[in-house]
């Protein structure tokens, strides 16, 4: 009976039988049985970068991500750009087996997901417009009533600075805004900062926009976090399979190479490289 309602759910909802069975898969499953991982990003340059003429996807997270796939023998399926606040979502109702795009380990997302091992560790500061200085040696004007953050609503975005930053106001971004869209909202004074920027982000920002935003008191970074990609929240066995290609890569000394291609400048200041096992 329960099969039977099963089946027609799915056919309810325009489903093949075939892929009915592969929602009900685990993402591990669903790799193992296509030999393909389904991979959601967000677009977010240099880490991630689209071309808008052609749509063809590059970056080192992107590079990375398809090492892996090939060091596990399976094609890499780059299907679903996705905002920050629909990743979980997206991953508990099976449209894609991994978020490969900059995702952090927080606490805040750990009850939403699963992570593979780190691929390096980042800074993290504010970001703010660049005609303010209330904030260049010290983000403690940005607790205050008058200053608004903007973040993803139940993320990390939203959560770290009702953390650090009590008495600041927090603005929701909408879940499928992307964080450029996000950034603009600075420059446009929607609000006043957004707490989880770095270096590589702003400066990107504003090689297409202007120097238009800066980094809040980079002498005093205001966290540091692993960056990961993400899993299903009960997807073990995938996570642990990634978790041995990064493995390799780390002791190899190619995950170095790929982040070196790109963001060479910001390692050791804002990107701090896993040590060799």
């Amino acid at each position: 009976m329960k099969s039977a309602l099963f089946a027609l759910g799915f056919l309810i909802l325009g489903l093949s039988h075939a892929q009915a069975e592969d929602v009900a898969l685990s993402g591990y499953e669903r790799v193992m049985k296509t030999r393909t991982l389904r991979c959601a990003y967000n677009a977010l340059p240099p880490y991630i970068t689209v071309d808008p003429a052609t749509k063809k996807i590059d970056g080192p997270i992107y590079t990375i991500t398809n090492d892996i796939g090939e060091r596990l023998g399976v094609k890499v399926e780059w299907n679903e750009e996705a905002g920050y606040g629909e990743i979980a979502a997206g991953l508990a109702s099976g449209r894609y087996d991994a978020f490969c795009g900059l995702l952090w380990q927080t606490p805040a997302r750990a009850g939403a997901m699963a992570f593979t091992a780190p691929l390096y560790k980042s800074k993290v500061y504010p970001c703010v417009r660049a005609d303010t200085t209330a904030y260049d040696k010290t983000t403690d004007a940005l607790n205050a009533a008058s200053v608004t953050f903007a973040g993803y609503d139940g993320d990390v975005s939203y959560q770290t600075p009702r953390q650090i930053f009590p008495l600041a106001r927090m603005a929701a971004i909408p879940a499928n805004m992307s964080f450029g869209e996000a950034l603009q909202g600075i420059v446009a004074k929607k609000y006043d900062a957004i707490a989880t920027c770095s270096p590589v982000v702003v400066d990107n920002f504003n090689k297409a926009n202007g120097n238009v935003l800066k980094i809040a008191a980079p002498e005093h970074p205001i966290t540091v976090v692993p960056i990961v990609l993400g899993v299903g929240i009960d997807d073990m066995r995938l996570k642990n399979m990634m978790d041995v290609a990064i493995f390799e890569m780390n002791a190899d000394g190619t995950l170095e190479k790929h982040l070196r291609r790109d963001l060479n400048k910001y390692i050791d200041n804002t990107i701090i490289l896993p040590k060799p096992y």
